[in-house]
């Protein structure tokens, strides 16, 4: 798979010297840019595999071995995992339910003493 990449890369380059300025260029210079990551991601993948540890990985990137791991996930080929997210919590009892608007109608409205003014 590096070989191709590697092919690939050549011809991203080339197009980047032969794109002419502005969004082109722009455009080149991405298709290259995930070219070289998809390529870096595949050499991380082999290296694991050759018995290299995530803290050697991550020497070389000036990270953590949990930085390594995070940004190219396990040797399987695959991205990390991602934490699923946590639900919002559900409220334990009628008190810590949300205001509806029928709640609303059921407060009286502020009347001389409970807004503090006095007269």
């Amino acid at each position: 798979m590096a070989k191709r990449h590697l092919r690939q890369l050549r011809e991203e380059l080339m197009a980047l010297e032969l794109a002419s300025a502005g969004l082109e260029a722009v455009d080149a210079a991405r298709r290259l840019r995930e070219t070289a990551e998809a390529l870096e991601q595949d050499r991380v993948e082999a290296a694991r595999k050759a018995g290299f540890s995530w803290s050697q990985v991550g020497a070389l990137y000036g990270m953590s071995k949990q930085g390594a791991q995070q940004r190219f996930g396990p040797a399987t080929g695959q991205p990390a995992p991602r934490k699923p997210r946590r639900k919002a919590a559900q409220p334990d009892s009628a008190a810590d339910a949300p205001v509806t608007e029928a709640d609303a109608e059921l407060v009286p409205a502020p009347g001389p003493a409970q807004s503090g003014v006095m007269r």
